[in-house]
């Protein structure tokens, strides 16, 4: 046994209290708020603890050492509203059902206020390469038993700890592999000084050739009749899967003629090779015929036979970087299911998309316009086991099987596809919570081709990705993220060129080469691109309205109207909004375009006594509220309605307009906000800022200056991209077609030449790359503009989960340059307890477009010729050489000239500083 003690502090400097008329809101610098819609909205703060080789905490203890009160008064705290769903967000108008706002849940108030909720949660363990991670979410604030609320500002925690023979290590590919993996977990763990004590290698620890006898055997000749065997290099850092053919993913067969494609990417290899990578180039047809060996014996479709190429491949050559050199009808994606949308709950039938257990059968209804096509797999949430859909009418009480109905009776099926569903079969197989997997939620992922190695993986019997067997790829739910089998770590950086034709494949081509090239023939003062970025968002939130006078002051005003009853001193809002989660909490009132207030929500409102409230209805008045009675708080709480009275003198209940707002900044500008802030503080050098926003009235003083700022407009966009940015942050809601008024026909019109940017879009389907086009692959693929790379989601994404991703993204270049890597960042959120199929859904989905090795220019530092010597091997590179990037961040030593660094006793790299290498 073992014992480790970690201190942790916050600071009550950090802590932001806002009153809102639904509660105190409370925000604390590097925390967020997750959990259970309806409990109170603590702010959470998950960290990561970096443990001994081989070990896992067994029991741990908290200790508090010092808290701080922050409120004088019992405290009503804000409850959690619901993740937004994307789906619903996306149709045209949002139903009742789809956007419920939530009031306090009293049981989960009482539970923090009697003590009953603890400070401190354990996630589930993490393995970076040989280093074991524990995960903890602390709750810094809570209720004292008096009603107030207290600041944790320090806590220990004391964790015992033991060897966990369980642990499985993923064998070293390369040997920098292990430099990555320690320089990440440097970063993200709050005790980086256990890494620095961690050795790069371990005894115990599993090599290529353990690996190799545990995977399919490779073959030593080609098959039987198949062309002759493809020369293959000893070893190769950067493989290309290409093709000059399109392919049917189910029948392995071409489907005609794409072009010379893989002439296009042999200029890439070319290039790649000159800067000192070992590449190869392999054909689909070559993998498909038995080239390589047989790896189509016993594979489903062709993801499959080229997953069981690389698994032999990438591991026994030391790939490094694996490029998908074609679109989906060249190389087809894996669709990987994803839980976190989809699911049926058990309770009544009472609302859409929910099930009711009716005693020897499990009755459904559902929204037609999602669910219950007899395309889409039914399957239970918890095991994973597939419901099969049945055509005949056969299923009963021991046959499993689903059909639709013509009723809620669910005694007569119906041919055609109705709201109402019965599910036959055992009770332990049917009885209990079901999840549908639809083109919504199975997520096209290029992770399965990197994924390669993992402890359920090479089930005899089994497919890799596919435990369970049924034909369904990555099933997870909240307490199994391995049900079937996926580990959602990876092996070899992925990127996929999405082109389709030898001028796409050309255009790509071109500029990753002249990316990676821009040192060699530009003038000093074109690097100051790489110090420019552009900040775009685009409102998330649908709760500001405008509302104008009723025509003729007639009562009842219309949507979006207000009538002014100036004898009585009140005027009367009708906004239809309120039905969902659209509700504002400010009331602007705008006398003219120059001149507005913020008027004070006041349940005692009334004539001679300003203020406003929700009213019960149009015809009552009185205000709408309900008593939350927790003892020694008992607080009255809006309970929103389409009517809201004002009363005030004539000017604020006849202006020109009202505003209904929230009392804050849209969470798009406060997400980009809090990545600008980073980046100024961790990369200085990028200092020549733009931003676009929807949202500038929220904004707090201050954060108006530092950078750019303009209204986010089709023209302002335009006119930012062509100007030729470096990094460009993208934020609002997407579809395949644009976000944030980016789309095609404003793609067509880039001109910002070899200027190219590197593009992340926190966003749904920007990166839907099975449509054709999605606006990264157009991004990708525009000729004298556009983006080099482009880091997008292929289905959905999910607001308050996104940002997390690419701020990690950007995070991660403080050890990481190869965009590849920099993607793969999204895997150390695989095992956080909030909102873990959520996580787990952006993991799948997040694609890049673009070269993987590319060495991303961080800023104008890294593009200009500089030398960087390694203080562990004596040895100095320049600043370009491929040999920095895997480097410690630990031993690297910067220097402005080859004499520098030699005069203190380094050798010229052997590669890149030839001259100066003396054996």
């Amino acid at each position: 046994m073992k014992k480790l003690a970690q201190h942790v502090f916050f600071s009550r400097y950090d802590l932001t209290i806002r009153p809102t008329p639904f509660g105190t809101h409370f925000s604390l610098k590097g925390c967020l708020v997750k959990g259970r819609p309806g409990a109170p909205a603590l702010p959470v703060r998950n960290i990561r603890i970096a443990l001994p080789p081989d070990t896992g905490v067994t029991a741990f203890r908290v200790e508090i050492v010092t808290t701080t009160l922050v409120t004088q008064q019992p405290t009503m705290i804000a409850c959690i509203q619901p993740l937004p769903d994307p789906v619903w967000l996306g149709l045209e108008t949002v139903e009742a059902d789809g956007g419920k706002r939530f009031l306090p849940e009293e049981n989960l108030y009482r539970q923090v206020m009697d003590g009953k909720k603890e400070r401190v949660v354990m996630g589930g363990p993490m393995q970076v390469g040989n280093i074991p991670i524990a995960t903890f979410d602390i709750f810094p604030l809570g209720y004292r038993k008096d009603g107030t609320v207290e600041l944790i500002e320090h806590l220990i925690l004391h964790l015992l700890l033991d060897k966990d023979e369980a642990i499985f290590v993923k064998p070293q590919i390369t040997k920098s592999q292990r430099y990555k993996e320690h320089s990440l977990v440097h970063d993200m763990v709050i005790n980086p000084e256990r890494v620095l004590k961690t050795p790069l290698q371990l005894k115990k620890m599993r090599k290529p050739e353990d690996v190799l006898s545990e995977v399919i055997p490779f073959p030593k000749g080609p098959l039987v009749g198949a062309g002759p065997p493809v020369p293959v290099p000893k070893q190769v850092d950067y493989l290309i899967i290409t093709d000059n053919d399109k392919w049917n993913s189910q029948a392995m067969a071409s489907t005609g003629p794409a072009g010379d494609l893989v002439a296009e990417f042999q200029r890439l290899a070319a290039h790649k090779k000159a800067r000192g990578y070992r590449t190869h180039i392999a054909r689909v047809r070559d993998i498909v015929d038995g080239g390589y060996g047989n790896f189509s014996a016993g594979a489903r479709d062709l993801q499959e036979i080229i997953r069981n190429f690389l698994k032999q491949f990438v591991i026994q050559k030391g790939v490094e970087f694996l490029l998908l050199g074609g679109d989906v009808s060249i190389i087809p994606p894996r669709q990987a299911c994803a839980s976190a949308w989809g699911r049926i709950e058990l309770g009544s039938l009472a609302d859409k998309n929910t099930s009711e257990w009716k005693g020897s059968y499990l009755g459904m209804r559902v929204d037609t316009n999602h669910f219950g096509q007899t395309t889409h797999f039914l399957t239970n949430y918890l095991t994973g086991e597939l419901i099969p859909y049945d055509a005949s009418g056969t299923s009963n009480a021991t046959t499993i099987g689903w059909y639709h109905t013509t009723s809620d009776t669910f005694a007569t099926r119906s041919a055609a596809p109705t709201q109402w569903i019965r599910v036959n079969g055992p009770e332990a197989h049917i009885k209990g919570e079901m999840v549908w997997y639809t083109p919504t939620n199975m997520l096209p992922t290029d992770m399965y081709f990197s994924s390669l190695y993992g402890q359920h993986y090479n089930t005899p019997g089994r497919h890799d990705w596919d435990r369970l067997n049924n034909g369904l790829y990555g099933q997870h739910n909240h307490t199994a993220i391995d049900l079937d089998g996926v580990d959602f770590t990876v092996d070899v950086a992925v990127g996929r060129a999405p082109v389709e034709s030898v001028d796409e494949a050309r255009i790509f081509v071109d500029k990753v080469i002249a990316y990676d090239n821009w040192g060699k023939d530009h003038v000093s003062s074109d690097y100051n691109r790489f110090k420019r970025m552009l900040f775009v968002a685009e409102h998330w939130a649908r709760y500001f309205h405008s509302v104008i006078p009723q025509a003729g002051n007639s009562f009842p005003p219309a949507n979006n109207r207000f009538t002014t009853f100036a004898a009585d001193g009140y005027a009367l809002i009708h906004d239809e909004s309120f039905i969902g989660d659209n509700c504002g909490d400010k009331i602007i009132c705008n006398y003219s375009d120059s001149s507005c207030k913020v008027l004070d929500y006041n349940l005692e409102a009334k004539n001679g006594t300003p203020g406003w409230y929700f009213a019960k209805s149009a015809n009552n008045l009185q205000p709408s509220y309900w008593v939350l009675d927790l003892w020694l708080i008992k607080i009255k709480l809006p309970t929103p309605t389409p009517w809201i009275v004002v009363y005030g003198p004539p000017a604020d209940i006849a202006p020109m307009s009202y505003d209904i707002d929230r009392e804050e900044t849209d969470s798009s500008v406060t997400q980009q906000e809090e990545l600008r802030t980073w980046l100024k503080n961790n990369f200085s050098r990028i200092n020549q800022v733009d931003r676009l926003y929807s949202d500038v009235t929220d904004m707090p003083p201050g954060s108006t200056s530092g950078a750019t700022l303009k209204k986010l407009t089709t023209e302002n966009l335009e006119a930012a991209l062509n100007t030729g940015p470096h990094f460009v942050s993208l934020t609002g809601h997407g579809n395949w077609t644009g976000v944030a008024h980016l789309n095609h026909a404003l793609i067509g019109r880039l001109v910002n030449g070899p200027k190219t940017f590197i593009a992340f879009a926190d966003s749904c389907l920007t990166g839907k790359f099975d449509e054709n086009d999605a606006i990264g692959e157009s991004l990708v693929k525009k000729e004298d503009g556009g983006a080099v790379a482009y880091i997008g989601n292929s289905r959905y994404s999910w607001i308050g989960v996104g940002d997390d991703f690419r701020f990690e993204f950007f995070k991660c270049m403080k050890y990481w340059r190869s965009i590849g890597n920099l993607n793969d960042s999204r895997c150390t959120f695989r095992n956080d307890t909030n909102y873990w199929q959520y996580q787990l859904w952006t993991i799948l989905e997040q694609t890049l477009f673009g070269d993987p090795e590319m060495n991303v220019y961080r800023t104008d530092e890294d593009a200009y010729p500089r030398f960087i010597g390694n203080h562990n091997t004596m040895e100095l590179h320049q600043s370009t050489c491929q040999w920095v990037k895997k480097m410690a961040n630990w031993n690297k030593r910067y220097y402005d000239s080859i004499e520098e660094g030699i005069n203190l006793g380094y050798d010229g790299c052997a590669f890149c500083l030839k001259a100066y290498n003396h054996g």
